[in-house]
């Protein structure tokens, strides 16, 4: 996941990022930033306009370098007097110009249950947008099933619970914090190596197992600097966990 949100603040490292993206060869997505809107609550029409215009010039340029892009998704916003879902539709129409079927709608809550259904039976991939709207399991279940009946794949926008990821078949998921492997050598609920005091258990034995079957020595995921190693064991941990929710 590249943000525009970033790039936007700091467009001389674009060459910097784009030769990191083609050194991992996992799918590549961009993110419009309008994540940042979002979290401050409030944005003015001009602030609005000159986020989007940048967003759609840049895909212009660089639409290539990626598989999928995201919605300039404003629901929760009211910008000058708009209703923000009516300032996402707006703009989805015109980005879906530029990117086609690259292009991912996000959807919140705010917008309905028919919107929802609408981008199902429009759009070949879908996001469901993380609000304070207290879901449950089985509402969110719903909606990913409906999509899934349609042939359309969902996508968990910032969600790392895995609890509701256990519950909830999603095809692909993102969230920052899935990088605590890194800082705090957790891997899908596994503390590796274990804490200090802590024993080693027969949960550990497996792990050390698993890590093996993909390719690498336990022993690397002590070493700093294997940044790598220990971001392809937590993708491919959590991979497994979204296999086994759909079968």
């Amino acid at each position: 996941m590249c943000s525009f949100g970033k790039l936007r603040d700091d467009d001389e490292s674009w060459p910097e990022i784009r030769a990191v993206l083609d050194s991992w060869p996992q799918y590549r997505y961009l993110d419009s930033g309008a994540f940042t809107l979002l979290e401050r609550g409030h944005a003015t029409r001009s602030e609005v306009a000159r986020l989007f215009d940048e967003y759609v010039a840049f895909l212009k340029a660089h639409l290539a370098d990626f598989h999928f892009v995201f919605d300039l998704d404003l629901d929760r916003l009211n910008v000058g007097g708009r209703p923000g879902v009516e300032l996402t539709e707006e703009h989805r129409q015109v980005l879906r110009s530029v990117a086609g079927d690259k292009l991912i709608p996000v959807w919140h809550p705010i917008a309905g249950r028919r919107v929802w259904e609408s981008l199902a039976r429009e759009f070949p991939y879908l996001a469901i947008g993380e609000d304070n709207v207290p879901w449950t399991d089985a509402r969110m279940a719903e909606r990913v099933s409906y999509a899934h009946e349609h042939g359309v794949l969902v996508h968990a926008l910032g969600t790392a619970k895995l609890d509701l990821l256990h519950a909830v078949p999603y095809d692909t998921c993102d969230v920052t914090t899935w990088l605590s492997p890194i800082r705090f050598g957790s891997y899908g609920g596994v503390d590796y190596p274990p804490p200090p005091g802590k024993r080693y258990t027969e949960k550990h034995l497996r792990f050390e197992e698993k890590v093996r079957e993909l390719g690498y020595d336990p022993a690397t995921l002590r070493e700093e600097h294997a940044t790598t190693e220990k971001l392809e064991v937590a993708i491919a941990l959590l991979q497994e966990r979204q296999l086994e929710v759909n079968r």
